[in-house]
């Protein structure tokens, strides 16, 4: 597997950050369209960094690699 990392504007919506699950889950869904996007396929979220509302967070993922 190969780690990747982009960044994302994050939107000031309350509803994201009622529970970790959801905001987990958005940050996840963002990393797999990237992912999806540069035609490779998501595995895992790694991390999440500045990921607060207002915020340009820094997304770490892995994708899966053929081998």
């Amino acid at each position: 597997m190969d780690v990747r990392t982009m960044t994302h504007a994050v939107p000031d919506r309350p509803d994201l950050w009622s529970s970790e699950h959801w905001r987990l889950n958005y940050f996840e869904n963002r990393a797999a369209e990237h992912a999806e996007t540069a035609g490779e396929d998501y595995a895992e979220l790694i991390s999440v960094s500045d990921g607060e509302p207002g915020c340009v967070a820094t997304i770490t993922y892995r994708v899966v690699t053929a081998v």
